[in-house]
């Protein structure tokens, strides 16, 4: 039986002995390199999250259910919206796969960042349109920029993939 478990069968409601010491390695787990009390930490932080997410949740649906009909709606609008945009922005790398194979076979930095900047132009203005062209709070603005360098991001990061593939065929 570990000592690792907070719970385990054997050691339910007390702590072994062993486990309390004051030697070095005393209240160290020798399988997972884990103290008692960090284990007890773990255990007990994940149900205080779990708590305060399950209130959370609660306070969210409450709040939705008494929004008024037009204001349902325009949240549902812009849900789609955004998962709209996150599709293209997903699918866009991957469907022009054979582009940063080409980029690669340049060797030039400015060809990597001109095809980058395309994926970010492509991912804005698509994000603006959907948006209606007009972005009128401060935080919206916030949000737009996040999901912009989030994108930017990714597009690096699915490009870098993509070229590492293209130098494996080569």
């Amino acid at each position: 039986m570990s000592y690792c478990h907070v719970l385990s069968a054997r050691y339910r409601f007390s702590l072994p002995a062993v486990m309390l010491g004051n030697g070095p390695n005393d209240g160290v787990c020798k399988r997972h390199g884990v103290s008692m009390l960090a284990g007890i930490g773990k255990f007990v932080g994940s149900k205080v999250l779990s708590a305060v997410l399950i209130v959370a949740g609660a306070m969210v649906l409450i709040w939705y259910w008494q929004l008024p009909p037009a204001s349902k709606q325009a949240i549902w609008t812009a849900i789609q919206y955004a998962l709209l945009w996150i599709g293209l922005v997903v699918a866009l790398p991957w469907g022009l796969f054979f582009l940063p194979a080409i980029v690669v076979r340049a060797e030039s930095n400015l060809a990597s960042a001109a095809l980058l900047l395309g994926y970010l132009i492509v991912d804005v203005v698509v994000a603006l349109w959907l948006a209606g062209w007009k972005v009128t709070s401060t935080s919206a603005w916030v949000v737009l920029i996040l999901g912009f360098l989030a994108a930017a991001v990714y597009n690096f990061l699915v490009c870098e993939f993509l070229a590492g593939r293209s130098d494996e065929t080569l």
